[in-house]
């Protein structure tokens, strides 16, 4: 265990392995990361649809049919974003 004691001795916080010509990765390592990164493309799909909601919501601003319309297209999200403006 090289590499520990090489992290621990060093206080590192990151560390980068290269796997490169491995014949054969550990089946739970290698789906922990696609978990991983699946995680992170679905966070990043929820940030984008939430700011195009805000778009969306915003550029109808004087226009009632459009207004409608774009408020569907949040509910079809599942978005609960109301914007609020002072008047």
């Amino acid at each position: 265990m090289q590499i520990l004691d090489a992290i621990r001795d060093q206080d590192a916080r990151v560390v980068v392995l290269d796997i490169t010509g491995v014949a054969a990765v550990d089946s739970m390592v290698a789906n922990h990361r696609k978990q991983e990164t699946v995680a992170e493309t679905n966070a990043k799909a929820l940030a984008i649809l939430e700011d195009t909601t805000t778009v969306l919501l915003r550029s109808a601003e004087g226009n009632n049919d459009v207004a409608l319309h774009y408020q569907r297209i949040a509910q079809a999200l599942n978005s609960s974003k109301v914007l609020l403006r002072s008047l």
